[in-house]
């Protein structure tokens, strides 16, 4: 299992690093993992997806301190 505190590190390296929007990436990945038949996986990336909601909601400009 995933720690929600890992979640939210992925979530703000993904928001960082994106050059294209980070909720595509999750999207993709979380895709990607579940046609392979990984599930938990896919429900990792659907809680980074989540995450990353929550820090935008927050932080419109992605910018954290």
């Amino acid at each position: 299992m995933v720690s929600e505190i890992d979640v939210y590190r992925t979530a703000r390296i993904v928001i960082k690093n994106a050059q294209i929007h980070p909720k595509e990436i999750t999207i993709n990945n979380m895709c990607k993992l579940y046609e392979k038949g990984d599930t938990e996986g896919a429900i990792v990336w659907a809680r980074v997806m989540n995450a990353i909601e929550v820090l935008l909601k927050d932080n419109p400009d992605g910018v954290f301190h």
